[in-house]
């Protein structure tokens, strides 16, 4: 009986399929890393950033949790995040429209600004009531 010429994962690979598989899979590699390196090469900058993880800072003013965390100073509005840049809403859910202290980092670029929470219980604190304004 003749070789049928299909894969079966228990025999040896048929040569047609090895001397397809020896050029194609060589040239998906160069084909693939010279693709991601041109998408690489097509992303803009996105400019200079100060992460100052170095020393906790502490702010005191408004929180906001809709639509999404923010604290709203003298100086204008920090978007809080937890470490990794992931969402405080349920840290900071019982604490909108209230004036807080929060201990963290600043992060910022290009005029944004964030606060990268200190992990643990003790980077957020109640500072006043409520204050229910729009």
């Amino acid at each position: 009986m003749t070789d049928p010429g299909f894969y079966v994962g228990y025999l040896t690979l048929p040569p047609r399929d090895r001397s397809v598989l020896r050029v194609l899979v060589p040239a998906l590699v160069v084909v693939f890393g010279a693709l991601a390196a041109l998408v690489a090469s097509a992303q803009r900058d996105p400019g200079p950033a100060v992460w100052d993880t170095g020393q906790a800072r502490t702010w005191t003013r408004l929180v906001r949790t809709d639509p999404y965390p923010v604290l709203e100073t003298d100086d204008g509005t920090y978007l809080v995040v937890e470490t990794g840049k992931r969402t405080s809403r349920a840290r900071l859910e019982h604490l909108d429209l209230t004036t807080a202290t929060l201990t963290g980092f600043l992060l910022e670029r290009t005029g944004r600004r964030m606060i990268e929470l200190e992990p643990g219980p003790d980077a957020i604190a109640a500072a006043g009531p409520a204050r229910r304004t729009p």
